[in-house]
Formats: structure tokens, sequence, C-alpha cells
């Protein structure tokens, strides 16, 4: 005999446990760490410069203009859908 699915879905479960915010906030760290990573590697691929330091690794949040090197574009920033907004 196959069993249907118990509850709705794994949203509302971590929400009767309680732990809906810290996921989404665990979460949204993880992405935002990614997309950090990803903008460094590809930094570190065109700029043979650019040297990670053992376990640290040294962000400049400071703006730079072309005659400074940089002449890619910023990474996408993430934006939520209509749908988890809607969860919000």
């Amino acid at each position: 005999m196959k069993k249907g699915h118990i509850g709705s879905n794994f949203d509302d479960f971590l929400a009767q446990e309680g732990l809906l915010a810290e996921c989404e906030a665990g979460a949204l760290k993880r992405v935002v760490t990614w997309q950090l990573a990803q903008s460094f590697h590809q930094r570190k691929r065109a700029d043979p410069r650019v040297k990670p330091s053992g376990s640290k690794l040294g962000i400049d949040a400071t703006k730079k203009i072309p005659g400074e090197g940089f002449k890619r574009p910023w990474p996408p920033l993430i934006k939520m859908d209509a749908a988890v907004k809607a969860k919000v």
C-alpha cells in the first residue's frame, strides 16, 4: 500500500518546529557567501596577483573604477520571486 505525503510541505514543518526563520537566515548566508566566493574565484583566474592567504580571505569593499583595473560588472543581486515574498 502506497502512503501519501503527510503534511503540506517542509516549510510548514519547519514553521511548526519554530525553525523556519533560522533556516532561511542560514540559507541566505550561504547564498551570499557562495556569491562572494564565485566573484573571488573569477577575479583570481583573471588576475594572478590575487592569492588566498591560508584560510583567510580579505575583501576590499571600496568602489573601484576602470582606471584602477576594475573592468567587469558586479555580480547580479539575488532577488526573491513573488512566491517567496508571499511567504515572508
